[in-house]
């Protein structure tokens, strides 16, 4: 009886946990600040990065204007390379470059994100698409100035 009223607790506490993570889910795509000031908590890869909503939980954000080289052999890696005249493990090297350097730089700093008028409030990943700006400065200049942008 104990073991069979345990089982019962464990499966109650269990599926109240799903629906707190469902409404985060939810929640965050109900995000439609046009202009906020955040703390990146993690950094994806060059163009990709997270951050902690207090009402909306964990949101990524998609650098708008820069298309960062990849860091893994796919689809977009092979187009990357073709276009700038690279192999695929250049691209991905330059896209790893780009991440380490921003993980070191990047992670934990202050920007502020801007949506765009002219572009959709979220791709098909359902990442904000946003403008940054880094100490005042537009992330995605950065990006290419360090020869991080694909170009594409």
């Amino acid at each position: 009886m104990k073991y069979f009223l345990s089982i019962i607790i464990i499966s109650f506490l269990l599926s109240c946990d799903d629906e707190n993570t469902n409404e985060q889910i939810v929640n965050s795509n109900s995000y439609s600040v046009e202009r906020d000031t955040v703390e990146v908590d993690w950094v994806v890869d060059g163009d990709t990065f997270r951050f902690i909503d207090e009402e909306f939980g964990e949101l990524t954000v998609r650098v708008l204007d820069c298309d960062a080289f990849e860091i893994s052999d796919n689809d977009r890696a092979k187009q990357q390379a073709e276009a700038n005249n690279m192999t695929v493990e250049d691209v991905i090297q330059k896209g790893n470059d780009a991440l380490y350097w921003l993980i070191d730089n990047f992670k934990f700093e202050t920007v502020i994100i801007v949506r765009d008028p002219n572009e959709n409030d979220k791709d098909v990943y359902n990442r904000l698409l946003r403008k940054v700006y880094w100490n005042e400065s537009p992330y995605d200049s950065l990006i290419k100035a360090r020869g991080w942008d694909s170009g594409l």
